[in-house]
């Protein structure tokens, strides 16, 4: 008997006992989009005889919707279905593909119960193109038994998934030699699949069409520019558990480090203690200040502890060689950030010995411990009571200091985990919102704001002024797309794991186009970016310069599936001739165009 009508059996029996708790928790959850006739096989019928193209979320669908653009550039009256497996993808691509009225969009059957079959009869499909690797054994089989053809697209395939199927190399590969021609990635893509017994003949190294929009970005109008000064809005990008409490962590400790390089006050009596904002304490210890903190962060009830800061209002004093003089700008009496809105151009730049909101001359004199662990004032230094702090304030709502450089935008990987990273944040004593408009202007955004719509991190990237690309920062994590800021000239930083996304972050390291980080090193870079936006404005630019100089693969990626499926492509149309493929015209719109 056939194995592979064994192991098919087995899969199909497997698969339709795990499909019926896996449907409702999906429902629950929100990810299987509701669209159960979809999934069970009976999604509405369109007309004529489309190309079914599958994307499994939000990434898969935006190739998808390159490919479309340029396959219509060769076959005009081509119609087309595009099923994406997640409600969030399938959002991004009703919206990225609104202006086409060829498209039809549908949720993906289920694997079992015979829904691919029922799928391919209503729909009757010319063929299937499966954007990157969305190997459904049930779908392919069915499209097999009705001599529809296969194709993958943009087909990748990690060394860990490689191995995984390994175990059942002979019956991925026979599956995988169904279809009519794959058309991965990259040479390490094509290696792994010929390590799978697939036929040479059948694999073709093609690139991605993932990056045309962000090469057609890249090559359009100047972007934004980068402030001039704080403060600064940083964009923490598709984050995952734990990346959000690692972010506003070392958001907090260069808060902390900043206010004492520049003698200011961050904390007074009143505002935290150990009890009800425990993560302020713990930054205070990291970064080394504990001879700052007052008696309530420390959670004693006895002694004190010096402050060494004077009353509020002081002028500036001339700050030690190689420090930054008075109040950073931005802050209370220092200068406005350039470009922001809201900004205040009259207010007075630093060092200019207008009274500060905070201000402090020279640095605070060193504390001494009493014998019982409280601290007791250095000569010359006001106790607590003689430096005054605001009345008591409900954590979460006060912010951390008059001035703060930096505001937050977190945006969650999914959106369903907004009020969590929300709570998460007001911990930590951050005045924090929930935003859903990328246009919200710049003075209404909280310190840390948490993004719960979907699809707009791009355009929250062009408007920030360093990007951090998360998915990188925790083991097992395999990293997001870092073109994605690149294109809008954004410096970032991102952690070390950056497996999906290796061969572009090398190529942005080498460019200096961006700052690879360990889990405890974020704090330290945003100091430095804080402290020379030239610097920033430069990286940005040359990731910039890198990600236009790519060719775009959807053209050709959209002629070579044409051609395997037998169609006569028409001529591709010339560059910068309004034809709506993928490919962008090198010169671009002129520089310095708003966008």
């Amino acid at each position: 008997m056939d194995p592979l009508a064994i192991f098919h059996g087995v899969y199909q029996v497997l698969g339709g006992i795990a499909a019926a708790p896996a449907m409702f928790l999906s429902s629950l959850s929100g990810r299987g989009g509701g669209y159960w006739l979809d999934r069970l096989g009976s999604p509405a019928a369109g007309g004529g005889r489309p190309y079914w193209l599958h994307a499994a979320s939000v990434g898969e669908a935006g190739s998808a919707a390159s490919v479309i653009r340029a396959w219509r550039d060769l076959e005009p009256e081509a119609r087309f279905v595009l099923s994406v497996g997640t409600p969030a993808g399938r959002a991004f691509a009703e919206n990225a593909l609104s202006d086409l009225g060829c498209v039809q969009f549908m949720a993906p059957p289920l694997d079992v119960w015979g829904a691919p079959g029922r799928t391919i009869a209503r729909v009757d499909p010319r063929a299937l193109v499966i954007i990157e690797t969305e190997i459904w054994p049930g779908l392919i089989r069915a499209c097999r038994k009705r001599r529809v053809p296969v194709i993958l697209a943009a087909g990748r395939i990690s060394e860990r998934t490689a191995r995984r199927y390994g175990w059942v190399r002979s019956f991925f590969g026979q599956l995988l030699n169904f279809m009519e021609k794959l058309f991965v990635i990259s040479e390490a893509d094509r290696e792994r699949f010929l390590g799978l017994g697939v036929d040479p003949a059948r694999i073709e190294v093609m690139g991605s069409p993932k990056f045309d929009p962000l090469i057609a970005l890249a090559r359009g109008p100047a972007p934004l520019p980068i402030a001039a000064g704080p403060p600064y809005l940083l964009v923490a990008g598709s984050t995952h558990p734990g990346e959000e409490e690692l972010i506003t962590s070392e958001l907090l400790k260069t808060l902390l480090s900043r206010a004492l390089h520049n003698n200011k006050k961050p904390l007074t009596p009143e505002s935290y203690s150990a009890e009800t904002c425990p993560a302020v304490l713990e930054a205070w210890r990291e970064v080394g200040t504990e001879a700052y903190a007052v008696k309530e962060v420390l959670g004693q009830t006895g002694g004190r502890t010096a402050m060494g800061l004077p009353d509020s209002g002081a002028p500036d004093a001339a700050a030690p060689d190689g420090e930054e003089p008075g109040p950073a700008a931005g802050e209370p009496g220092g200068a406005a950030a350039a470009g922001r809105d809201g900004a205040d151009p009259e207010a007075p730049a630093p060092g200019s010995g207008e009274p500060a909101g905070d201000g402090a001359a020279g640095s605070g004199p060193e504390t001494v411990k009493d014998a019982d662990g409280g601290g007791a004032s250095a000569p010359g230094a006001p106790s607590p009571e003689e430096c005054p702090g605001p009345e008591p304030r409900e954590m979460g709502t006060g912010g951390l200091q008059p001035g703060n450089p930096f505001k937050l935008i977190i945006v969650p990987r999914h959106v369903n985990r907004a009020k969590e990273v929300l709570e998460l944040a007001r911990g930590k004593g951050f005045r924090t919102g929930i935003i859903s408009d990328p246009e919200i202007p710049f003075p209404d955004l909280p310190e840390v704001g948490v993004f719960s719509a979907v699809g707009h991190l791009q355009r929250l990237y062009e408007r920030c002024d360093l990007a951090i690309v998360c998915g990188s920062f925790a083991p097992g994590l395999q990293g997001h797309n870092p073109l994605e800021p690149s294109a809008a000239a954004r410096p970032m930083i991102f952690g070390p794991n950056m497996t999906s996304f290796h061969e572009q972050a090398r190529a942005l390291m080498e460019r200096a186009a961006c700052i690879m980080v360990v889990r405890n090193d974020i704090h330290t870079v945003l100091s430095e970016y804080a402290k020379d936006p030239h610097i920033a404005r430069i990286s940005g630019q040359r990731g910039r310069d890198y990600v236009a100089g790519l060719t775009p693969v959807a053209p050709k990626l959209a002629r070579a599936i044409a051609k395997a499926l037998g169609a006569e492509p028409a001529e591709a149309p010339a560059p910068g001739t309004g034809g709506t493929g993928g490919s962008a015209d090198p010169a671009g719109p002129a520089r310095g165009e708003s966008r």
